[in-house]
């Protein structure tokens, strides 16, 4: 058995995106996919996927101040989100998805790494949870993460 692969859209990007920072979500029946790239101020991207498996229009762009190299869909009952980080400054930012192919910020913080290079963020109940691991003494641990509201 052997896999068949048919191009079916092109195009010259302006920018490379790397597959860590990509991810692909499902918001009431529409496919969309999230995208930045370290080049030019952070660019990032959000496109609507087509039936056919074409990429359709834009729904969000812009550049963030940070690039933010690991990109993952989180899901929480009905809701879902985008939760970026940057593995070496440990910026992470999480993002409520919208169903038409936009993002609201729901917090952009740095936590702290404390010596555990796996982070695996996930959410329950509306909170931001995460198990991270250290690769030495293989100690893991579920973090609950909170923006702080500073005085």
């Amino acid at each position: 058995m052997s896999i068949s692969i048919t191009t079916i859209q092109y195009k010259n990007a302006y920018n490379f995106y790397h597959r860590n920072a990509m991810a692909i979500y499902e918001i009431d029946n529409k496919k969309f996919m999230f995208g930045q790239s370290e080049a030019q101020g952070n660019k990032h991207f959000i496109q609507e996927i087509l039936p056919d498996g074409r990429l359709g229009d834009t729904t969000e762009s812009g550049s963030s101040p940070i690039y933010y190299d690991y990109a993952t869909i989180l899901e929480d009952g009905n809701k879902k989100y985008l939760c970026c980080i940057n593995t070496s400054s440990a910026a992470i930012q999480l993002l409520e998805l919208t169903p038409d192919g936009k993002t609201k910020l729901v917090f952009a913080d740095n936590y702290s790494q404390d010596g555990f290079e796996t982070f695996i963020p996930y959410m329950n109940n509306g909170v931001l949870f995460a198990y991270r691991q250290n690769e030495a003494s293989k100690r893991w641990e579920i973090v609950k993460l909170e923006q702080k509201n500073e005085l």
